[in-house]
Order: structure tokens, then C-alpha cells, then sequence
């Protein structure tokens, strides 16, 4: 076994050794026959590659270093010339790594040189090689009779030397190893004498220490699976009783959500009716119908009345519209909506709370397709709070511009533009909270509960969009809402 095993070893080495010197033999061939062929050219006064003085001078080469085919390549990959046999070669050489060496058959190759003459052109070389069959079994023979020589004198040393030195012992310790296996809880009743002081002996010293680390380590280890079923049993119990916990908490939390909404609904109705009548009758008394007032500080004083129900009614309207939302109770009412319709209508409502704060709005032309399947009165009120937030957030004589874009996805999105007071990096995510406002001096002068970017973020993602705000702090902000392709009709508004 220790010779066969040294014999394969040996034959592991010889491989490439085989391989090595055939491709060495064939390397040498082909650069002779690629010298030669530089060496021709030169001598025939490197004519041209296509002329005929070329063509005779290639001819003429054949034969020399074995060489029965020749073709040049240019360096578009064409060929300019071809002489000769050109047996198994592509007509075309595969430029690349390695030597481009083809062996046909034992007695004849082909390979791809770069041609030395000429930089950027290639010669394909076809040449015989009846030589080297012999070579190969030659050097078989030599490096294969050292090889069993030096074999058959390693295994005699070896059988020697493992026989009185080592393999006695080894048999004595595999079968007390052997016994230990089979009751590992005495293994330390079965250990071996070391004998020598070598390293057979430390071997075996090892094996005795592991004998018994492994006795006392099972009787651990008994002890610990014991420990270890109890924790378990009081893990699964521990377990059981959070889990009927949690249970009931996510009962008592889906019952408050419900309790919630119920209240807030409840609550919208009871306050919208009587705010509606404030507000009817305070725009009633403020119109142009007949003289109430004999005092115009009056006629102010029901004019703030009105703004503070209409706002309180939007606040309510706001609420339940967030609160109908997280209870997945809002349904959208989907049509064909012109997104220049509800631009101008939005431009239409805010313009003279614009003017009272001499802000310029611009609306941007678009060439995009403008016709949305969406939810006509929810996308407006999505574009006003966006508009709203922008001009509340604007100081005097600043600009609002609302412009469509088109993302790389093919989203649409309505971007308002302003050059607001803007939010620091660290807030963005603030906002998007209800009752979430910016905690800056500036933010704070104006009114608002904080709720028309969260409300306006969850209608896009009702609409499968998004809400994107970008801001740089006293430069401004841009508020994009984000529509998906999907929801964008093929056909435009007809003038």
C-alpha cells in the first residue's frame, strides 16, 4: 500500500512534468518557425504582404523548421496572406492569453505568433512534429524507472522503520481508543502506557488526558442536559403566558383604535353641525344684504368668527380624515382627472391669501399628459395643502412655482416650489407626523395643527404614491407628490 501510494504521488509529479515538456518542445518549434519567417521577410526587403514577391517568399519558407503553413493577419483580424497547409486552425486566431498552441495530432500543431516584422499583425503557423512521439516516450521512460526506483526504496525504508517503531503502538492505542467508544462514561478505564519518550509517546499521553476529560465532560454534561430540560419546561411556560398577554393587548389596542375612530366620528358630527351654522350665519351677517352692523368693528369681529369656525371645520375635516384612514376606512371615488384643472382650481383658492403677502405664484407649462385615474376631490385637496403649507411657510414677496415632472419610472409627480424659511436635514422626517410641526421661531408664528403633510402623504399612498420633500434651511423647499406610471391615461385633456 506504501509503494502503490508513493507510486501515485510520483505519477501526480510526472503529469505535469509530461505536459510541461511537450509544451515546451512545441513552444521552441513554433519560435523557430516564427524567427524563420521574420528572418525571410527581412531577407526577400519586407515586400508587401499581398504582392507576389511575398507570396514566393512565404512558399519558399516552407519546409524550414518544419514549418507547412503560414497566414498573416492584420490587425482587423483580415487575412492578407495564406500559404501552404493550414490543417485544423481557424482562419481567424483567437487572440488571447497563453501561447495559442493547437495540437492537430502527434505528428503535426498550429499556433498563433505576433508577427515580430510587423507590430499589430499575427502569424498563424502550421509545422510537423513527427519527432515528437519519440521525445515524449523517451522521457517517459527515464523519469518513469527513476520514479519506481526511488518508490520501491521509500517503502522498504518506511515498512522498516513504522514496523519497530510505530505501528505496534498505534495498534495498541487504536484498540483501547476502540474500547473507549463503546462506554464513554469509563473511557478513563482504557488508557494506553506511553512507552517511548517520542512523539508516539506524547500522542498517547494526549489520548489518556482526553480519555478522561471526556468521562468527567459527560458526567457535566448529564448534569447540564438535566438543568437545561427544566429551563426549558419553564421557558415554554414563561412563553405561553407572554404570548396570551400579548393576546390580549393587541385586543385591547385594536378595541381602543375602534373606540377611537368612533369617538373622533362621533365627535366631527357633533362639532361640524353646530360650526356649519356658525360659519352660515356669519357669512350671512357679513354679506352685502341689508345693513346689520351700525358699527364696522363688528362686522370684523364676525368676519374672525367665520375664518376661526372655517379653520376649526378644515382641523375636523382633517382628523377624521386620518383617523378614517388608519382604520382602512377611506375609499377612494377613482375617475379621469385633468391635473391642469386641479392646478387652476388650487391656484384659484389661494390666490388672494398669495396677494395679501405680495408671493408671486407661477404654474410652469408642461408638454406630459395631464389625465390622472384618481380621486378628483382627494388629489386637489392633496395639491392645496401643499400650496397652502407653501405660502404659510413663505415670507413677504417671496415665490411659489408649480410645475409637473415626469421621473426617470415614468411617475408623474406636482411640484410646488417655494422660497420659504425651509427645514433642516435632521426635521424632514418631523413632518411627516401628525401635529409634527418644526419647532422653529419662524414655523411657529403661523397657525396649523400640523396635519397637512401627514394627511397629504397618506392619501398619495392610498393612490400608490408617494410624498417626497426636499429643503435646504432659509434657501426653500420643494414638496413633490408622486403618482406611479400605472395610474396615468394614454389620452390628454382636449382643449
Amino acid at each position: 500500500m506504501v509503494f502503490l501510494a508513493i507510486m501515485v504521488i510520483e505519477a501526480a509529479i510526472l503529469v505535469p512534468s509530461y505536459l510541461n515538456y511537450e509544451r515546451d518542445r512545441l513552444v521552441s518549434v513554433f519560435d523557430a518557425a516564427s524567427a524563420a519567417v521574420v528572418a525571410g521577410y527581412e531577407i526577400a526587403g519586407r515586400p508587401d504582404l499581398e504582392s507576389d514577391g511575398m507570396r514566393a517568399a512565404a512558399s519558399a519558407l516552407m519546409g524550414t523548421a518544419g514549418l507547412r503553413g503560414l497566414a498573416i493577419v492584420d490587425p482587423h483580424g483580415e487575412i492578407v496572406l495564406a500559404v501552404g497547409r493550414l490543417s485544423g486552425m481557424p482562419l481567424v486566431p483567437a487572440f488571447g492569453p497563453g501561447d495559442g498552441i493547437r495540437q492537430i495530432d502527434r505528428s503535426s500543431a498550429a499556433a498563433t505568433r505576433a508577427f515580430a516584422a510587423l507590430p499589430g499583425y499575427w502569424l498563424v503557423l502550421d509545422v510537423d512534429t513527427p519527432f515528437l512521439s519519440g521525445d515524449l516516450r523517451r522521457f517517459l521512460v527515464r523519469i518513469g524507472g527513476l520514479i519506481a526506483v526511488i518508490s520501491l526504496v521509500v517503502t522498504v525504508a518506511t515498512m522498516f522503520v513504522l514496523r519497530g517503531v510505530v505501528l505496534e503502538r498505534l495498534v495498541r492505542l487504536a484498540h483501547n481508543i476502540s474500547l473507549a467508544t463503546r462506554k464513554p462514561e469509563r473511557a478513563q478505564e482504557h488508557q494506553t502506557p506511553p512507552g517511548r519518550p517520542d512523539e508516539l509517546g506524547t500522542l498517547t499521553s494526549n489520548v489518556n488526558s482526553l480519555l478522561i476529560s471526556t468521562s468527567v465532560a459527560l458526567a457535566a454534561v448529564r448534569e447540564r442536559e438535566e438543568r437545561l430540560v427544566g429551563l426549558n419546561r419553564t421557558l415554554e411556560q414563561r412563553v405561553e403566558e407572554r404570548t396570551v398577554e400579548l393576546s390580549d393587548a393587541k385586543i385591547a389596542a385594536e378595541a381602543a383604535s375602534n373606540a377611537k375612530s368612533a369617538f373622533l366620528a362621533n365627535m366631527s358630527h357633533e362639532l361640524r353641525t353646530p360650526l356649519n351654522a356658525i360659519i352660515g350665519f356669519s357669512q350671512l351677517m357679513t354679506s352685502d344684504e341689508g345693513d346689520v352692523f351700525t358699527d364696522d368693528r363688528y362686522r370684523e369681529y364676525v368676519v374672525d368668527i367665520c375664518k376661526s369656525g372655517e379653520h376649526l371645520l378644515a382641523l375636523i375635516n382633517d382628523l377624521l380624515d386620518i383617523s378614517r384612514i388608519e382604520a382602512g376606512r377611506f375609499e377612494l371615488s377613482e375617475e379621469e382627472v385633468d391635473i391642469d384643472r386641479i392646478i387652476g382650481d388650487v391656484m384659484s383658492l389661494v390666490s388672494l391669501q398669495a396677494r395679501e403677502k405680495d408671493i408671486t405664484l407661477t404654474v410652469s407649462d408642461s408638454q406630459a399628459a395631464s389625465m390622472l385615474l384618481a380621486d378628483s376631490r382627494v388629489l386637489k385637496q392633496i395639491v392645496l395643502n401643499l400650496v397652502a403649507n407653501a405660502i404659510k411657510f413663505t415670507p413677504k414677496g417671496g415665490q411659489i412655482s408649480i410645475e409637473i415632472q415626469i421621473s426617470a419610472t415614468r411617475d408623474i409627480g406636482i411640484a410646488v416650489i417655494d422660497t420659504g424659511i425651509g427645514i433642516a436635514d435632521d426635521k424632514l422626517e418631523m413632518v411627516f407626523e401628525p401635529f409634527g410641526q418644526v419647532a422653529s421661531h419662524l414655523a411657529r408664528e403661523h397657525q396649523g395643527a400640523g396635519l397637512g403633510l401627514p394627511l397629504s402623504k397618506r392619501l398619495l399612498e392610498l393612490h400608490g404614491g408617494t410624498l417626497e420633500i426636499r429643503s435646504i434651511l432659509g434657501k426653500g423647499t420643494q414638496a413633490i407628490a408622486w403618482l406611479p406610471a400605472s395610474r396615468r391615461l394614454k389620452k390628454t385633456r382636449i382643449s
